[in-house]
């Protein structure tokens, strides 16, 4: 009859309306659980970008620890060498002096 050939048209679209519903919720599910994917692998990387960056703060703040190390031995370094060559270079004058008044002591 005319009833049951509409009702079995309504089932048919609300099974398909359900059907279809069903399968958008899967796409959503899918969608959902590939941002949370997603999500994990940017919370992973900004954890190992942050692990990086501290490192490299470390090593840069060790450069630098060494760098004003090198500076403060320069610094202290260098007169005591300018004085030991002054003083190298008196004592050679002397014995070059020395030297030359023992030659002609001798002739």
């Amino acid at each position: 009859s005319v009833a049951t050939t509409s009702l079995a048209v309504t089932l048919s679209t609300c099974f398909d309306a359900i059907m279809g519903e069903s399968g958008a919720e899967k796409k959503f599910g899918d969608l959902m659980e590939n941002t949370n994917q997603f999500v994990a692998q940017l919370k992973t990387q900004v954890k190992e970008s942050r692990h990086t960056v501290n490192v490299f703060k470390g090593n840069a703040k060790e450069l630098k620890d060494l760098l004003q190390e090198y500076r403060q031995t320069y610094q202290n370094e260098v007169p005591k060498i300018v004085e030991l060559r002054k003083s190298l270079e008196e004592q050679k004058k002397k014995m070059e002096t020395d030297l030359t008044m023992l030659q002609r002591t001798r002739e």
